[in-house]
């Protein structure tokens, strides 16, 4: 257990590592001097962070590994970013340096990725900081991932910030393998409905004057799958496609990020991931002794989802007031009642980073369980969408086959005309 020191102006504990308070900011006169070096090296990263902020808009932090979507535009796109993130955390943490590891991969890499990964090494090698080469990347780096190594090149835990990247993208590679597994039964179903439709509005309309042949119901079938199928199809086709292009642009996807969090059950496990991101995030800030406000105004662009952000946003100006982080979050009604106590307890024995990092890890906890759900939760909503219509089918051809069995018998239908 790390030794405390206590702050001269409000008495909140404080670990030996911080320069600051991190409830009133105020300076610790009593920090050990084994520390002074590290706790300089911390200010002055700190400070080339606001001076950098100052001039570009405000970025998220670090953020804890998710098990949820994360809204990239294509599975393509993830696994590139998946492979890149791990191939980078396998150098770096053999020991490479991070310009030397970026050179490198630029043969190791996708061709979509080898200019801007050959920009980032160049940005490196100049002296720039790795978030700050991601950041001009905002098509292929989200934006909780930018945060993530800005924290961790602020607390000096690169690799590992790397490697939560990394098994970040390669959990929602998986997740979106199993969603479609999942819904391959269902489509399946729906291209089998698209297939016999045509048959029963053909066989609803009064038959020909000669009855029905073989080359009469071929001729209407076509007629009836050109006519309804096919646009079924290409509509169908037509939305998706349309969602795709709205999620890449900025109103597109923060609406995206709107309908996450108001989707029953989904949106839990949503909400759920956002603040495992945010509460991590803060943990690692305030680890590095980042002023609580500054820690938190970061931490809530981390949580991967802009309107939970802006939710966290609201009560930011707070905590200059003086209000504890758990009764702001407490109003603002993003945690739960245990995890606030949890969160006023760590803050009242100035273990406030211990404890967020404990709430960071239940939440990972949940996360993860709903993950496992997800695709199963997926085609149940599905079949309840297409089974109704299913059976509609179902019901309309077995009243035309009575029909033509008792009152029209299809004798003709097999013979040639």
């Amino acid at each position: 257990m790390s030794q405390m020191t206590k702050c001269p102006r409000c008495g909140a504990g404080n670990s030996i590592r911080r320069a600051t308070c991190y409830a009133c900011e105020a300076p610790l006169a009593a920090v050990a001097q084994r520390t002074q070096s590290s706790e300089a090296s911390a200010s002055q990263r700190f400070a080339a962070v606001l001076a950098e902020r100052s001039r570009s808009p405000a970025e998220p932090a670090a953020a804890a590994p998710s098990a949820l979507p994360t809204f990239y535009p294509s599975a393509w796109q993830l696994r590139r970013a998946a492979l890149l993130f791990r191939l980078l955390h396998s150098m770096v943490q053999a020991g490479i340096p991070l310009s030397q590891a970026l050179m490198d991969l630029q043969a190791r890499v996708a061709q979509p990725l080898k200019g801007p990964v050959r920009a980032m090494a160049q940005h490196v090698s100049s002296g720039g900081r790795l978030s700050e080469a991601m950041r001009r990347h905002p098509s292929i780096f989200l934006e909780y991932q930018v945060g993530l190594v800005n924290a961790s090149e602020l607390s000096g835990s690169l690799p590992q910030a790397l490697e939560q990247i990394a098994a970040d993208g390669e959990a929602e590679v998986k997740l979106r393998q199993g969603i479609g597994l999942a819904l391959l039964p269902v489509s399946f179903v729906g291209l089998v409905m698209l297939a016999i439709l045509p048959v029963a509005l053909a066989l609803r309309e009064p038959p020909p004057a000669d009855q029905w042949t073989l080359t009469a119901l071929s001729a209407r079938y076509v007629t009836k799958a050109l006519t309804v199928s096919l646009p079924i199809a290409v509509g169908a086709g037509g939305l998706w496609a349309l969602w795709a292009a709205a999620s890449r642009s900025r109103r597109g996807a923060a609406f995206k990020h709107r309908l996450a969090l108001s989707v029953p059950i989904l949106g839990t496990a949503h909400r759920r991931s956002g603040m495992m991101r945010f509460l991590g995030s803060l943990s690692l800030l305030l680890e590095a002794g980042v002023p609580l406000a500054e820690a938190y105004r970061s931490s809530a662009g981390a949580a991967g989802n802009s309107a939970l952000t802006r939710e966290l946003l609201r009560e930011s100006e707070n905590l200059h007031a003086g209000r504890g982080l758990a009764d702001t979050l407490g109003r603002l009604r993003v945690i739960s009642g245990p995890a606030k106590d949890r969160m006023a307890v760590g803050e009242t024995v100035g273990k406030l980073p211990e404890a967020l990092a404990q709430i960071a890890a239940d939440y990972r906890r949940h996360a993860e369980r709903s993950a496992r759900y997800l695709p199963l939760l997926v085609q149940l909503v599905a079949y309840a969408v297409i089974a109704p219509l299913a059976a509609l089918l179902y019901f309309t051809l077995v009243n035309i086959s009575l029909h033509y069995r008792f009152y029209a018998p299809l004798k003709d239908l097999f013979n040639a005309p």
